[in-house]
Formats: structure tokens, sequence, C-alpha cells
């Protein structure tokens, strides 16, 4: 893959949420040790986190300016060896010796050896402090599709500035509630008394908004969600959440309350559709599903039922029988009409049957 700094940095600024200025001085350091990456002998890795960090932020299911930080931070300690392989001379330091990262296996530490990961077996990974990423770059897939990312990356400006009405149908609702919000004095008194109690500044951002602690999947809690009247920090957002929560809002923009809508945001993992409590949704009338639907299956969902469901379930089946066939049949050193009819006879199929059926079976991706 091509990989044009100036054309990157320009793709950067066409993002939400000013990602140019956060991303853009890991990718020109990218580029001013390519020559390192590409002597790492992990070059493929390494270069699949560059291309994440072109990805829209809601599709990012890791911290990637993180990792590349590190990753950056790391590409001196690489030195080529006469075989073309990768040298990791740097010791493995206490801080780095294990990855906070665990799977069924146990957990990913610099324990694991170069044929655990399919690695180069010339490759000695516990002798780094580079050492416990590399089964982590293995994790790590491409990025999605263009296609996926241009849709997601356009929606994101309306999920910056708070722009949901092009999925709803019926914004008469929100505009009945907002209304009688703008209009309530004990509203408008209960936050005068805030504002007596904390200097709010200090919770504003640039634009004057102060924003509740966020919900999350399963209503799970971040940390610091925990009463604690010492932290003043703590404190306030406890009085906002309780001040928000009453007035069924998601912050306050200087002194004005911003009333919950029905909100859609895809994430790494999903969609998540969130509909005040205060909304009365009649799903069909409310909502657009077809602009819901391209966002949402962006990311890749197919179409599914019972018929179609059947027919993929019975496709894997015999997608895993041909593989196994094909493999015991080169074991066997079995070719040409030979293994088409082992493989036909096993499966029960009509040895005059083209070998195009299984030959396609045996390209499909587990």
């Amino acid at each position: 893959m091509l990989r044009d700094l100036q054309k990157d940095l320009q793709h950067l600024s066409t993002l939400a949420f000013r990602r140019k200025t956060q991303i853009a001085p890991l990718l020109e350091k990218f580029h001013s040790l390519r020559d390192q990456i590409d002597r790492s002998g992990h070059a493929d890795l390494i270069w699949n986190i560059y291309d994440c960090l072109l990805v829209a932020l809601s599709l990012w299911p890791l911290d990637f300016e993180g990792l590349s930080s590190y990753l950056l931070n790391h590409l001196k300690s690489f030195s080529a060896s006469s075989s073309g392989s990768s040298v990791l001379n740097q010791p493995l330091t206490s801080k780095h010796s294990k990855l906070k990262t665990s799977t069924d296996h146990g957990p990913l530490t610099a324990d694991f050896l170069p044929s655990d990961l399919g690695l180069p077996s010339s490759l000695d990974i516990r002798h780094s402090s580079f050492a416990p990423i590399l089964p982590l770059l293995n994790l790590i897939d491409p990025p999605p599709s263009t296609e996926t990312q241009s849709i997601v990356a356009s929606f994101e400006h309306d999920i910056e500035s708070g722009r949901y009405e092009k999925m709803l149908k019926q914004a008469q609702k929100f505009d009945e509630h907002e209304k009688a919000l703008l209009q309530n004095e004990q509203l408008a008194a209960e936050w005068a008394a805030l504002k007596r109690l904390f200097n709010i500044k200090d919770f504003q951002n640039s634009r004057g908004v102060i924003r509740r602690r966020m919900s999350q999947e399963r209503n799970l809690r971040e940390a610091g969600w925990q009463f604690d009247p010492s932290d003043p920090r703590r404190l306030f957002h406890f009085h906002f959440d309780a001040f928000c929560y009453r007035w069924k809002l998601y912050g306050m923009e200087h002194d004005r309350p911003l009333l919950l809508k029905i909100s859609v945001n895809p994430t790494p993992h999903g969609t998540m559709i969130v509909i005040p409590r205060h909304w009365s949704l009649d799903p069909r009338r409310d909502l657009d599903w077809t602009l819901i639907n391209r966002l949402h299956r962006a990311r890749g969902a197919k179409k599914q039922g019972p018929k179609m469901s059947a027919g993929r379930i019975q496709k894997l089946d015999q997608t895993k029988q041909v593989k196994a066939l094909h493999a015991k049949a080169r074991r066997l050193k079995l070719k040409g009409e030979s293994l088409h009819e082992f493989i036909c006879q096993a499966m029960r199929r009509d040895i005059r049957s083209d070998p195009s059926w299984w030959k396609r079976l045996l390209k499909t991706k587990n």
C-alpha cells in the first residue's frame, strides 16, 4: 500500500473531533522512521497501526494513538541481522514484562514463543521491551473498508455537533420538551445555586459546554463514579449528574439546558441507540430506519433470516469438511481426478459434478 504523508494529512483534516491536531505528529514520525520500520522484520504489522490512525474515531476499538507512540519510541531498538530478520537487542524491562490484555490461553507475555504467533522462527521476542506488543499487533485487524470508513466519518460530523435530527421523523416531540425546559423557573434557580457553589468555568470546554458523566454498556460505571466529597471535581460532577438526571439533560451550554435527544452512535462493537426516558417512542414514525440501517450495516452486517441463516450454517459445515478432506487428500498425494473423486465420495456428491463447488468452499474464509 502506498502511504503518502501529504494525502494522509489532508484526509485527517476531513475527520471530526479535530483528529488532525492529535494524529498528524504521529504520522510525520512514522514517515521519519520509515527505514527503521522497513528493517524491523514487522513492517506490515507496524504500518497496519499507521493505517488504523486514519480511521474515524468511532471505529477505534483500541487506543491506536497511545499504541503508536509506544511503537515509535521503541523502533530504535531494532537492527537488521545478516539474515534479514529482526534482532531485538534491548533487554525486557519489568515495566513492560507483561501485556495487560489476556486471552483464553492466559496473559500475553514475553514468554510467548514465535511459533505461537506465526512469527519468523529466527525472531526471539523475549529480549526486547517491544516484545509484549508483538502478540497484540498480530491481533489487530486491518482497517474497515473504505466505504465503511466514509459512511461513519461523515456521520461523525453530526455526532460532533449533536445533530441527530436526520435520524428523526418527528422533531416536534423534542421541540416541545426543550421549550418547556427553557421556560422552567425551578431549573434556572437550581442551576444558579450550582453556580454559587462551584466555579463552573473550571468544568466547561472551549464552547462553554459541561457534559454529565456518560452512561455505558450494561450501565457499567467508569472510574471516579464513586462518591468522594474530599475531591472537589468529583463532588461537582456528583451535583451535576443529579441535576442532569432530574431535568433529563446531557449537559449545559453556558446557561442553556441541553435536553437529551434520541441518539444513534456507531461504535467498534455495534450501534448504540439511546432513547431518553421522557420520549414516548413510536418506532415506525419517530425514526428513519433506512438511515440507521445504512449506518449500522456499514460495518458488514448482512441480511439475516431463518432460511438464510440455515443456509449459511450448512455452508460453514461443508467448508470445514471440504478443507479437512482436502488436507487429507494432499497427505495422500492425490491430485486431479483422484482428488476430485475422493472429495465427492466423502461428501456424497456425484463425481461427474464440476470441481468448482468444492474449490469455492476451499477459498471461503472461516
